[in-house]
């Protein structure tokens, strides 16, 4: 009898150890879009010049502070003035003089001194007489912040070296220290209540005359160009 062949046992085929990973896919979020600003802002805020009956005396010359807020205020509480005498929305004369003077009044029980108040003075003034909550300290920042701040309807009462704002209407040099309201802004610049005029209702300032005068009282005129860069933002009341 034939020798049986032996029987071939098949090799393995060898399995392999290596993993694949998957590619995971990662969706990425994406970033938020800031919202363009309007090319141009004008809100509608009361004017008054700080010498309402045209009397430029020294108390009336001290009073854009108060003039500044008054007309804060009257924004804040959505108060319209007149439409009269070549301006658009103007507090009435007799009114706004009787609350300069009762500004005043209560400033020099107050404040350390009327004549020139700083920003987180003039917010007292807002506070504690004038009924407004709706009143914060801009402290530090840019020219650029002012413009989103207008776009969400609020207004900048902003103190000022008066003299760097080179505005013509001022009696010359003009004053030392000055506060004004930044109502809006359009490509030439940011549109202005400037109450040391007349002439101040919408009265334009380029971003750098702004951005130059922006300082706050530092106690001396000779020092004010140096003063630091805070303002006051102002809402409307609820």
């Amino acid at each position: 009898m034939p020798t049986p062949l032996p029987t071939k046992i098949p090799t393995p085929t060898p399995i392999s150890t290596s993993i694949v990973t998957p590619t995971a896919r990662v969706s990425a979020t994406p970033k938020p879009t800031a919202t363009p600003l309007p090319g141009t802002i004008n809100l509608n805020v009361p004017f008054t010049s700080q010498a309402p009956e045209q009397n430029w005396d020294e108390f009336h010359e001290e009073a854009c502070e108060e003039a500044a807020i008054l007309t804060a205020q009257w924004y804040a509480f959505g108060k319209v003035g007149k439409n009269e005498a070549g301006y658009a929305n103007r507090i009435p004369v007799a009114e706004a003089e009787k609350s300069l003077v009762d500004i005043v009044a209560w400033e020099k029980n107050i404040v350390s001194d009327w004549k020139d108040t700083t920003a987180e003075e003039t917010i007292r003034i807002a506070k504690e007489l004038l009924g407004m909550h709706n009143v914060t300290l801009f402290d530090g920042g840019t020219t650029d912040d002012f413009k989103k701040e207008l776009a969400k309807g609020n207004i900048i009462v902003l103190p000022t070296a008066g003299r760097l704002l080179n505005n013509p209407n001022f009696k010359s040099p003009g004053p030392p220290y000055h506060m004004i309201v930044l109502r809006g802004y359009n490509a030439n610049g940011f549109i202005t209540n400037d109450p040391g005029t007349r002439k101040g209702e919408g009265y334009v300032y380029s971003e750098a005359t702004i951005n130059n005068a922006w300082h706050d009282w530092t106690g001396s005129i000779d020092t004010i160009q140096s003063g630091v860069k805070k303002a006051i933002v102002v809402g409307r009341e609820p």
